[in-house]
């Protein structure tokens, strides 16, 4: 089973984490891949409060993804975020091909 998680507010964070959680207590062979797009990237910084649990997560095959093109309009550095997140130049078409390629999709 394939999921992405589509994730374009800040505020929201905290809930995909926890539906990443509530998913992988359920079954750990669940590939995950979240896509964050807008102010969520913020999540994605070095210095960010979510930094531990997106790590663990992270450890556990969760994968992350940040928009190039909201990096560029929130003014964030790709050197600023947490080095495992994949940038991506358009996250939204990410998206698309994630669920052309099968993948379950949940927007928070």
């Amino acid at each position: 089973m394939n999921v992405v998680f589509h994730v374009d507010n800040l505020q929201q964070v905290n809930q995909v984490l926890n539906n990443i959680d509530n998913l992988q207590a359920e079954d750990l062979s669940i590939n995950i891949v979240v896509v964050f797009v807008k102010d969520a990237i913020k999540a994605l910084l070095n210095e960010s409060p979510h930094k531990q649990k997106l790590i663990l997560l992270n450890l556990k095959g969760v994968l992350f993804e940040a928009c190039q093109h909201s990096l560029n309009k929130q003014e964030v550095d790709v050197n600023q975020i947490l080095p495992f997140v994949k940038v991506v130049s358009a996250g939204v078409f990410q998206v698309v091909q994630y669920q052309h390629n099968g993948y379950a999709y949940i927007k928070v």
